[in-house]
C-alpha cells in the first residue's frame, strides 16, 4: 500500500517538475533566440555601416569631379573677360606641322618640352596641345588653355583619382590635355594620320558633344557615363561643362575624367564574400560595379531592387539576398549593394551552443531530483504523515526511521502535540474570560434565535428593566419593540439569521419591563449557538442620554447661529482636516460673495490660498498652536481680492473638530499703508543722511577715547605749568579737543534713535552745534558767518535733537542758496529774547538770490524744491515747519534786503515753573573728596581720568577691565565707582550687576561713561537705577564735577 502510494506520488511530482520546466525550456529557446536576432541586427548595423563608408567615398568622387568642372568653367570665362595677354608670348612656341605636298600649315603642336621654356609665370605645363589651321581663335583658345593649367594641376594634386582633365575648342580646332601623354598615343589613336586626325577623333567624344549649344541649350554642367578616354580608349566617366564667353559666344568645353575601374574599387567590402555592388543611372545602366557582372547578386539585384525604396537606411530581405539601394546625390544616380543572407548569418549557428548545454542540464536535474525526490522525501512523507494521525488520535506511538534530515521536524511534532494539549486547556480559559467580559461590558450583548431570547448580560437586564438575566431568557425581543417598529425589527433579524447578513449600527426607541421609553443604538450579526445552529448576536447600548446631549447641542447651535448672524463681523467655520467650509455667516456672505449653493463647492484655501495662512491652519490642526493671526489677501470666487486679518481657533462643530475664522477688512487700512508707502519713499533721502549720520557716529566712538586722553592731559598741563606759554598752549590743545568732542557728540546725537524728548535746552548751543557741523562746508564755499546770539537768552523747552536738526536745515539751505551768488558770501545768525510775545526768535539770513516770490508760499509744503536734478527731496523745510509747530512755534520766511532771504523761527520760552534748582557746582562741594575707581579697557583714558581726579583732592584707583574692576571693589570701599560701559568680556552693566548685592547704595555710587549710543539693554538699566551716564569724549572738569555733587548727595543722604 505504502510503495503504491510512493509510486504514485513520485509519478504525480515527475508530472509537475515537467510542466514546471516547461517556461524555463520555452525561456531558454526565446532567450537563444533573442540572441541569434540581436546579433543578426548588430551584423547588419555594421554592414550598413560599411556600405555607408562606400556609399560616401563614392559621393564624394563625384563631388569631387564636379567642382573640379566647376572650377575650370568658372576661371575659363573669368579669363574670357579680359584682355588677351598672352597669345603674343605663345606664337614663338608653337612647332609648325604643314602639308608635304602643298607646304601649307595644317596645324600646330606645343609640346612639353617646348612648355618647360616658358617662364615660371606660366607654370609647368606637362600636357599636350594639339591644333588645327584655325588663326587666331585657335590661338585664342590655346592661351585660354594656359590659364586653365593651374586649376588642372592643383585638382589633380588634390584628387589623384582624376584620369584626365581637358579643353576643346569650340570650333572642333584646338585642344589640351592634363596630364601629359606621350604624342605616339593620339598618333596611333587616329591610325597615325597626324594630329589633325587625333584632334578630330577627340571632337567625336560624347563628353564634347553633349556640350555644345545645340545639345545643351540650358549651359548645364553634365555628366558622361558611356565613353572611353580620347588616350587609351578606356571606359570612364566624365563630368564636363559648357564654356562661354562675351557676348553668350560658345568658347568650348572643360571636363574630367575618371576610370569606371577606380569606382569599383571604391565598392569593395572586405570581409564577405559573394557581395554585389553597383553603381547605375537613372535608366539602371550600369557605370561601375564590383566583381564580375554574371554572379547571382546581379541577377538579385535586377530582380528586386525596384522594390527596394532608396535611401530608407535599412536592408531588404528578397530571395535569400539583403538588398540596399542609396542615391548618389551629386550624379542623380544610385548605389545597389547585394550581400547573401546566408553570408550573414554564417557563423551565428554557434551561439546557440550554450542554450542546448543548458537545456542538457536541465534534464539531467530533473531526472536526478526525482530520484532524490523519491528517497528523500516522498517515502519520509508517507511515514510522517502516518505518524501524524497516529499523534492527532491521542495514542502515543514512536517517531518513524526516517531520514536525518526529518529527524527535527519528528522532535517538532511531539512537542507540537504536547503544545496542542496545553492550548485546549488554555482555550478552556479563554472562553472563561470572555464571558466574563461579556458579563462585564457595559454594552448589551443578547443571543436571539428564531423566536426568543437565549442569553442576556447583566448590562441588558438593566437597560431592559430586569433584575436578573433568567427574566428576559425565553421571551421575544419584539416585546421590547413599539408597535410600529415590529415589523420591520422582526425582518432585522431574519434576516440575520437565514441569510446571515449584518446589521449595521441603527438607533430605535425600545420600552423597557416597566414601561419606560430609552433610546438605544445596536447591530446584529450571525452567531453559531451552543447546540451550532445560527442565532442573531445583538449588541446595543442606552443613548438616552447622549440624545438629551445631541438635543441640547443643537439648541445651542441654534443659539449660535443666532448670534453669529447678529455679530456684524465675518465668521466662517470649517473642517480642520479637510478644510472644507462647514458654516459662514450672513456677514461672510456678504463680505466674501459667497451664497448658500455655493458653500459646498469652496474650501477653506480656495479663499485663503497664502502659504502662510495653510501653515498656521495645520499647525492649529495638528494641536501644535491654540491661535492664529495673520494678514494675508482674500480671494472671492468671483475673483475679486481683498486684505483681511483672518484669526483662527479651533473649536468643536457638530462633533467634528473645526477651526474658527473670524475675518476683518484690511481694505481701507491697506489703502492708507499704500499711501504711507509712498510717503516713506519720498523720505529715502532723509533716511540716507541719517545713515551717513551713524557712520559717522561710529567714527566718532573711535575718536572718544583718544580725545579724553588729550582734554584731560591739556587741562592738567594747564593747571600744572608756571610758564604761561606753556599755559596758552595747553588751553589752545583743550579748545581744540573741545572743538572736536562737540563735533563728535553732535555726530552722536544724529546717530541716537529715541523718542522725542523735551527739556531745557539753551537756543544758543544748538546754533553752535549746528554750525559746528557744517563748518568746514561753509568755509570751502567762501561763507562769512555772522553771529548775533543774545548771551542772556532765556532756555526753551524743546528736543535737543529736533532742534539741532532745525538749525542745521536752515544753514544748509542758505549754503546752498549761497553757491549761485558771486562773492562775498554772508550769512547771519542771530538769537533774540521777545518778552512780550513770551517767545525766543532765531534768524537765519543770507544775500544769497533769494526765494521768488510766486513759490515763497510754498517751500514749506511737503515734496516741494527750488533745486535742480536730484540734489533736493523737497521734505527738509516742510519737516522744519514740522517741528517747530510741534514745539508750538512758527516759521516764517522773508526777503532780505538787498537780496537774500530771512528765516524766522518763534519758539515759546520755558516756564519759571519748570524750572529746576541749580545743582551743587564745585564751589559748593568745597571739601568732598573720597576713594574713587576708575575702571576703562582704555589704559589712557584711565590713566589720564585719574590723574584729574587726583588733582582735586580725591583717592583714585584705576583698572583696565571689568574683571580686574570688580576685583578691585571687594578690596576696598570706594565712595564712587566710575566704568566703561563696553569693555571686553566683562562690561560695565556685568560689573554692575556683580556688586550690587555686595555694595550698599551701589546705584548712587556708580557712574556710567561710554562712546557710543545707548542700547536697549543700558538705558533700562539708567532708567531703573538712576546711574548718571559721562558721555566721550570726557570733559575732566565735567567728570570732577559731577563726583564731587554724587559725594556731596550721598554724604548729605541726597
Amino acid at each position: 500500500m505504502a510503495t503504491r502510494s510512493a509510486r504514485t506520488l513520485s509519478r504525480h511530482y515527475a508530472k509537475l517538475a515537467a510542466i514546471s520546466s516547461i517556461p524555463l525550456v520555452v525561456l531558454i529557446v526565446a532567450l537563444g533566440y533573442v540572441h541569434y536576432s540581436e546579433q543578426r541586427h548588430r551584423r547588419l548595423d555594421n554592414l550598413m555601416v560599411s556600405v555607408n563608408e562606400r556609399h560616401q567615398r563614392v559621393e564624394m568622387a563625384l563631388s569631387a569631379m564636379a567642382e573640379h568642372a566647376s572650377q575650370m568653367q568658372n576661371w575659363a570665362e573669368y579669363y574670357l573677360a579680359r584682355p588677351d595677354q598672352r597669345l603674343s608670348r605663345l606664337l614663338p612656341l608653337l612647332t609648325v606641322e604643314s602639308d608635304p605636298r602643298s607646304q601649307d600649315i595644317t596645324g600646330y603642336f606645343l609640346d612639353d618640352n617646348v612648355f618647360g621654356a616658358l617662364p615660371e609665370a606660366t607654370g609647368n605645363f606637362l600636357g599636350n596641345s594639339l591644333a588645327l589651321a584655325g588663326g587666331s581663335d585657335t590661338l585664342s583658345a590655346a592661351s585660354l588653355s594656359l590659364e586653365i593649367f593651374p586649376i588642372q594641376q592643383l585638382g589633380h594634386v588634390a584628387n589623384p583619382a582624376l584620369l584626365y582633365s581637358y579643353f576643346y575648342d569650340g570650333r572642333g580646332n584646338f585642344l589640351s590635355i592634363y596630364p601629359a601623354s606621350d604624342r605616339y598615343d593620339y598618333e596611333v589613336l587616329a591610325d597615325d594620320k597626324g594630329i589633325a586626325a587625333s584632334v578630330r577623333h577627340f571632337f567625336k567624344r560624347p563628353v564634347f558633344l553633349q556640350g555644345t549649344p545645340e545639345l545643351n541649350p540650358d549651359r548645364k554642367a553634365y555628366w558622361v557615363n558611356e565613353d572611353r578616354d580620347g588616350v587609351r580608349g578606356r571606359a570612364v566617366v566624365s563630368r564636363a561643362a559648357p564654356v562661354y564667353g562675351e557676348g553668350d559666344r560658345f568658347v568650348g568645353v572643360v571636363g574630367v575624367d575618371v576610370l569606371q575601374s577606380h569606382f569599383g574599387t571604391l565598392l569593395e567590402v572586405k570581409g564577405l564574400n559573394g557581395v554585389a555592388a553597383r553603381v547605375v543611372d537613372g535608366n539602371d545602366t550600369i557605370i561601375a560595379y564590383l566583381g564580375r557582372i554574371g554572379q547571382p547578386g546581379y541577377h538579385a539585384i535586377g530582380k528586386h531592387i525596384q522594390d527596394v525604396v532608396p535611401g530608407n537606411g535599412a536592408f531588404s530581405e528578397a530571395g535569400g539576398w539583403y538588398l540596399l539601394r542609396l542615391p548618389l546625390h551629386e550624379a542623380g544616380w544610385h548605389l545597389d549593394y547585394a550581400i547573401p543572407v546566408s553570408e550573414v548569418h554564417a557563423g551565428l549557428a554557434w551561439r546557440f551552443l550554450p542554450y542546448g548545454l543548458i537545456l542538457c542540464g536541465l534534464i539531467a536535474t530533473l531526472v536526478l531530483g526525482q530520484v532524490l525526490v523519491r528517497m528523500q522525501f516522498v517515502r519520509p512523507v508517507l511515514a510522517f504523515a502516518q505518524y501524524l494521525r497516529d499523534g492527532a488520535g491521542g495514542r502515543p506511538v514512536p517517531p518513524p526511521e526516517l531520514p536525518r534530515v526529518w529527524k527535527p521536524m519528528t522532535s517538532i511534532l511531539s512537542a507540537t502535540f504536547k503544545r496542542n494539549r496545553e492550548s485546549l486547556e488554555r482555550l478552556r480559559a479563554s472562553d472563561h474570560r470572555y464571558r466574563r467580559l461579556v458579563e462585564l461590558s457595559p454594552d448589551a450583548v443578547m443571543l436571539h434565535d428564531h423566536e426568543k431570547i437565549t442569553f442576556l448580560n447583566p448590562a441588558g437586564c438593566r437597560i431592559l428593566g430586569f433584575t436578573a438575566p433568567e427574566q428576559a431568557i425565553g421571551r421575544s425581543y419584539m416585546d421590547f419593540i413599539a408597535e410600529r417598529e415590529k415589523e420591520a425589527a422582526q425582518e432585522r433579524v431574519d434576516a440575520v439569521i437565514k441569510h446571515g447578513r449584518d446589521i449595521l449600527p441603527t438607533e430605535r426607541v425600545i420600552r423597557t419591563d416597566s414601561g419606560r421609553e430609552r433610546d438605544i443604538e445596536g447591530m446584529a450579526t450571525p452567531f453559531i449557538g451552543e447546540d451550532g445552529s445560527i442565532v442573531a448576536l445583538v449588541i446595543f447600548r442606552d443613548i438616552t442620554a447622549r440624545k438629551a446631549m445631541e438635543r441640547a447641542v443643537r439648541e445651542s447651535e441654534g443659539r449660535f447661529r443666532a448670534i453669529s448672524g447678529a455679530i456684524p463681523l465675518p465668521v466662517v467655520i470649517s473642517d480642520a482636516a479637510t478644510t472644507a467650509l462647514l458654516y459662514i455667516n450672513p456677514e461672510a456672505c456678504t463680505q466674501l460673495a459667497i451664497d448658500g449653493d455655493f458653500l459646498d463647492r469652496v474650501t477653506l484655501f480656495d479663499l485663503c490660498p497664502d502659504s502662510r495662512f495653510r501653515h498656521g491652519v495645520s499647525e492649529i490642526a495638528r494641536g501644535r498652536a491654540r491661535v492664529e493671526s495673520c494678514e494675508l489677501e482674500v480671494r472671492r470666487p468671483n475673483g475679486t481680492r481683498f486684505w483681511a486679518r483672518i484669526t483662527t481657533v479651533p473649536m468643536k462643530y457638530q462633533g467634528v473638530d473645526a477651526l474658527i475664522h473670524a475675518v476683518v477688512d484690511l481694505s481701507e487700512r491697506v489703502q492708507a499703508e499704500v499711501e504711507i508707502a509712498r510717503q516713506r519713499e519720498a523720505f529715502h533721502q532723509k533716511e540716507k543722511i541719517a545713515a551717513l549720520g551713524s557712520l559717522l557716529a561710529g567714527l566718532a566712538h573711535e575718536l572718544n577715547n583718544p580725545l579724553s586722553v588729550v582734554s584731560g592731559q591739556s587741562l592738567m598741563l594747564e593747571d600744572a605749568a608756571d610758564d604761561e606759554g606753556i599755559v596758552r598752549r595747553a588751553r589752545r590743545i583743550r579748545d581744540a579737543a573741545e572743538r572736536c568732542s562737540r563735533t563728535v557728540r553732535t555726530f552722536l546725537a544724529m546717530a541716537r534713535s529715541r523718542a522725542p524728548a523735551r527739556v531745557a535746552i539753551a537756543l544758543n548751543d544748538s546754533v553752535g552745534s549746528a554750525l559746528d557741523l557744517v563748518s568746514h562746508s561753509l568755509q570751502s564755499s567762501g561763507v562769512a558767518v555772522q553771529l548775533d546770539l543774545d548771551p542772556a537768552l532765556p532756555p526753551v523747552t524743546a528736543d535737543a535733537d529736533q532742534l539741532h536738526h532745525v538749525v542745521s536745515n536752515l544753514v544748509v539751505n542758505a549754503e546752498h542758496a549761497l553757491r549761485e551768488t558771486e562773492p562775498p558770501r554772508t550769512l547771519t545768525v542771530a538769537t533774540r529774547a521777545d518778552g512780550e510775545a513770551w517767545q525766543v526768535v532765531l534768524t537765519v539770513a543770507d544775500n544769497g538770490p533769494g526765494v521768488p516770490a510766486d513759490i515763497a508760499e510754498r517751500v514749506f509744503e511737503p515734496f516741494f524744491t527750488t533745486k535742480a536734478g536730484a540734489s533736493g527731496t523737497g521734505i527738509g523745510l516742510s519737516l522744519c515747519r514740522d517741528i517747530v509747530t510741534t514745539h508750538g512755534g512758527t516759521i516764517e520766511l522773508s526777503a532780505n534786503e538787498p537780496s537774500g532771504a530771512v528765516f524766522t523761527v518763534r519758539l515759546p520760552m520755558r516756564d519759571a515753573q519748570d524750572e529746576r534748582p541749580a545743582a551743587v557746582t564745585g564751589d559748593g562741594m568745597g571739601q568732598q573728596t573720597g576713594m574713587v575707581l576708575v575702571v576703562d579697557d582704555d589704559e589712557e583714558v584711565a590713566l589720564t581720568l585719574a590723574d584729574v581726579l587726583r588733582m582735586r583732592g580725591h583717592e583714585v584707583d584705576a583698572v583696565f577691565g571689568g574683571g580686574d574692576g570688580i576685583d578691585q571693589a571687594r578690596r576696598k570701599p570706594y565712595d564712587m565707582i566710575i566704568s566703561d560701559v563696553r569693555m571686553p568680556r566683562v562690561d560695565g552693566p556685568s560689573l554692575y550687576r556683580a556688586l550690587r548685592q555686595e555694595i550698599q547704595d551701589l546705584d548712587r555710587r556708580m557712574v556710567f561713561m561710554t562712546g557710543d549710543t545707548l542700547g536697549t539693554d543700558l538705558a533700562a538699566l539708567v532708567k531703573g537705577t538712576g546711574i548718571p551716564v559721562i558721555e566721550k569724549p570726557l570733559d575732566p572738569l565735567a567728570v570732577a564735577t559731577l563726583v564731587g555733587e554724587r559725594m556731596h548727595a550721598n554724604r548729605n543722604g541726597g
